[in-house]
């Protein structure tokens, strides 16, 4: 049906929103671009994909490529190698025209109203995070299920300080922060999100969750056990104390993490026979004692 348009009335641009994807080698990536593309928008918003490919070789180019022609949403490649999650992050934010981005794994699917919920939780706010929920083969051990260690969130009821990539919307064009870019020397061993967040919050940004913006993220094998947990748990502990000793005294943050760190050592003994029970105080032991170490060594800073 054609609608006039009456002299002087000004149509709105379309707010546009960039979706971000890292990606590195992973299948999973065909599944998630499906559900990105899948995405049923609000009124009076677009979407463009960014996809970056932080492998050696373009491994993921003809995935993305088969997507692109499959829609007309504007899908773009970016070969950012190598091996380093903040190159791949920091491409797509360089390569982002948007007036919000939106990032997601490449590990992970969204539900059709993803980025709608996403969208509402914008509101008021300039970061919304969502949950990421864990999906458990069969053969995942009960006490990690009965933990959902792998499934990340945050409390809605509390200031938010900083946060993680894996589901998130920023308010990003023109934006005091928009210069801002994931750490390269974290980019190898985690809490670069972290940081990146953080620095956010400091700017000015407001933080925020909504518990409905869900993804949900498979977990594989090689991290159904406990070396990989317990490494995952310290590296939280330290990426922690990082922006904890900002904004509170160093001496008090080790003393604090020490005696935390010692009571959930205690926690773990005394239920031993508790699966569930020691393998919870033990992930709290060991992300106290990353909080300690880091304490009494903060880390060097890297470049961003």
């Amino acid at each position: 049906m054609y609608i006039p348009v009456c002299a002087g009335y000004h149509v709105p641009d379309p707010i546009q929103i960039d979706v971000l994807i890292c990606t590195f080698q992973r299948a999973t990536l065909d599944d998630c671009l499906a559900s990105v593309l899948a995405q049923k928008l609000p009124a009076g918003v677009v979407m463009n994909v960014i996809v970056a490919d932080n492998a050696p070789t373009k491994s993921a180019q003809k995935c993305v490529l088969e997507h692109a022609n499959d829609t007309e949403t504007l899908v773009q490649y970016i070969h950012a190698p190598v091996g380093n999650i903040s190159i791949a992050r920091n491409a797509c934010l360089d390569h982002a025209t948007g007036d919000f981005v939106a990032f997601i794994d490449d590990d992970e699917t969204a539900p059709t109203d993803w980025l709608a919920q996403l969208w509402r939780g914008m509101s008021g706010n300039d970061v919304a995070f969502g949950p990421v929920l864990a999906c458990y083969p069969k053969s995942a051990p009960t006490w990690i299920i009965d933990n959902d260690f792998h499934t990340t969130t945050l409390s809605p009821s509390e200031e938010i300080n900083t946060g993680y990539a894996g589901n998130v919307m920023i308010r990003w064009r023109d934006m005091p922060w928009a210069v801002q870019r994931f750490d390269l020397a974290l980019g190898t061993t985690g809490g670069e999100d972290t940081d990146f967040f953080n620095r956010l919050h400091h700017l000015g940004a407001i933080l925020s969750f909504n518990p409905n913006a869900i993804v949900h993220e498979p977990v594989t094998n090689n991290r159904l056990n406990l070396r990989w947990l317990t490494k995952r748990r310290f590296r939280s502990g330290q990426s922690f104390a990082d922006i904890a000793m900002l904004d509170m005294h160093r001496v008090a943050l080790v003393a604090s993490a020490l005696i935390k760190s010692i009571y959930s050592a205690i926690c773990t003994l005394v239920f031993a026979l508790s699966a569930k029970r020691a393998g919870f105080w033990l992930m709290r032991c060991l992300f106290h004692f990353g909080v300690f170490t880091r304490g009494i060594r903060p880390r060097r800073k890297g470049g961003r």
